[in-house]
């Protein structure tokens, strides 16, 4: 089964759409100044861009633009090393720090802008070797023993 990025954020977030439901989505890896993908000059060692949603639509449409990537200066293709969002809401005031858009250098969410804690994301990973690759029948044991 696949899920597609909205089906990931409704499990995630119920709340948005709703009023005060703000997600704040997170990419490192970007470079330089991309008009119409984000806002600034993305630079430094990790490249972060940052945005605050409570508009569904263009959440989702940041996340599959910047998954798409953009031209580099060397005219190659580039894209974000990782994206990440907000596993628990935050306030709405910080709607302020980019709305509804992806800002080059702005201030990211901490744990204490959180008020409330509604979700506890766990990450499992398979302890291998490192030249060792994770096949997809080691994938099916994995998923196995586990429940959800």
């Amino acid at each position: 089964m696949s899920y597609t990025i909205a089906d990931v954020l409704k499990f995630m977030h119920p709340e948005l759409g709703s009023l005060g439901g703000v997600v704040e989505v997170m990419a490192a890896g970007c470079r330089g100044e991309q008009r119409g993908l984000w806002r600034g000059f993305c630079g430094g060692n990790k490249g972060i861009l940052a945005g605050w949603y409570n508009d569904v639509k263009k959440l989702i449409s940041a996340i599959r633009d910047l998954d798409k990537g953009w031209r580099g200066r060397s005219g190659e293709p580039e894209y974000p090393e990782s994206i990440y969002f907000t596993v628990n809401q935050p306030p709405e005031t910080l709607l302020g720090r980019s709305n509804n858009q992806l800002t080059a250098g702005a201030a990211r969410t901490r744990d204490i802008d959180i008020e409330q804690y509604t979700n506890l994301f766990i990450d499992i990973d398979v302890d291998l070797p490192a030249a060792r690759q994770f096949t997809k029948a080691g994938e099916k044991r994995i998923y196995g023993t586990l429940s959800f």
